[in-house]
């Protein structure tokens, strides 16, 4: 039998090990983009928005009908710093998950089969690059979150 890694739901560790595996593999997905590996690139980002679009829903149903809190009592950073690293990860995972909906849908929109520049093109760029710091920062933090609700104590 598989440990769980921490006193969360097995939906919040299964999500704490994809962010360690999704974002190297955006880091891939740009270097593709940046040497025209565009199919590549779409391919890539399609796995990543399939795969974190799943995880979302199943997280989300799973901290609305289970919760959090009370598993996240045992902490002993709960009365302290578990709030406040909750707050600071909403702060980049909303705007993430917005951005990347939009960028995601702008270049279903915008570019064909098989992908290829247009005037679309920088917007797509931009767009992606900010998701991509964004998504770096909502890794990093909820992984702080995880960390200070989850598995200390």
């Amino acid at each position: 039998m598989i440990d769980q890694m921490s006193r969360a739901p097995i939906v919040v560790d299964i999500m704490a090990v994809v962010l360690v595996l999704v974002l190297p593999a955006i880091v891939l997905s740009i270097v593709l983009a940046k040497r025209r590996q565009y199919l590549l690139h779409k391919r890539i980002q399609q796995v990543i928005a399939v795969v974190m679009g799943i995880l979302i829903i199943g997280f989300e149903y799973e901290m609305r009908t289970m919760g959090w809190r009370q598993i996240a009592e045992d902490s002993p950073y709960y009365d302290s710093y578990v709030m406040p690293a909750l707050i600071v990860h909403l702060l980049f995972a909303i705007p993430t998950f917005v951005l990347w909906i939009l960028v995601v849908y702008g270049a279903a929109k915008n570019f064909g089969t098989p992908p290829k520049p247009s005037k679309y093109s920088m917007i797509h760029k931009r767009m992606g690059r900010a998701a991509s710091y964004l998504s770096f920062g909502t890794g990093i933090t909820a992984w702080l979150f995880y960390w200070l609700a989850f598995v200390v104590g």
